[in-house]
């Protein structure tokens, strides 16, 4: 195993705007990337990573704000914290099934995110996970997913439709806050004991007992 670690900034044109990371270092698979390997690296548009890496560090990619395009490859199984927080100019990210956990605000500040597909094996979405997302219009929760993190879908103020699948067992303070036009629908016929009591403290609508189809 390699952590790929060494200051890729500097190794960089001042307008670089694509980068691959090599599969392979000093003869070793590389299958991390470090904590803030790209941050700040506001020229890239693409990155392209190999097939061996397995764990991505916090903040690999944050405040990439031109990074339009960029494959995360299957065995991934955590989106860490910030990730890709500020990276305003992504508009689609394609998540592989092996992902489980998106963690603290791995996605903030994704204005232009508006293509998203959670993946069937994800089982917790973090505090603040997708706060600012404001392209984001409708949203399948997948039936795997048990924890949703306070604000995890803070000011996502175009958000019209979400899913949310009857797996889901604990919601924290204000997952929905500031998504003034959003109704939220669910396999429940009411709030489980187990969800905060402030979970949807805007009372935005809620459709009760609804099915995957009705958005």
């Amino acid at each position: 195993m390699l952590v790929l670690k060494y200051d890729i900034k500097s190794q960089l044109d001042s307008d670089q705007k694509e980068v691959a990371v090599p599969n392979t270092l000093d003869g070793q698979s590389v299958t991390r990337l470090y904590s803030g390997l790209f941050l700040g690296c506001k020229h890239i548009e693409k990155i392209t990573l190999p097939s061996t890496v397995r764990e991505l560090g916090n903040y690999t990619f944050r405040a990439c704000f031109k990074l339009r395009e960029i494959n995360i490859p299957d065995g991934v199984e955590i989106i860490p914290f910030e990730a890709f927080a500020g990276c305003e100019n992504l508009p689609t990210i394609i998540l592989p099934p092996t992902i489980k956990e998106i963690k603290h605000e791995a996605f903030s500040g994704c204005m232009q995110l508006a293509d998203l597909e959670l993946p069937d094996n994800l089982e917790s979405i973090g505090f603040g996970a997708f706060s600012g997302c404001c392209s984001l219009k409708k949203l399948i929760l997948p039936r795997s997913l048990k924890e949703i993190g306070a604000c995890a879908f803070n000011l996502c103020d175009k958000m019209e439709k979400i899913f949310i699948p009857k797996s889901v067992e604990k919601i924290d303070e204000a997952a929905f806050q500031y998504c003034s036009k959003l109704t939220i629908y669910t396999e429940f016929s009411r709030a489980p004991s187990s969800w905060h009591k402030d979970w949807n403290h805007q009372s935005l609508p809620v459709v009760w007992g609804a099915c995957e189809n009705d958005i």
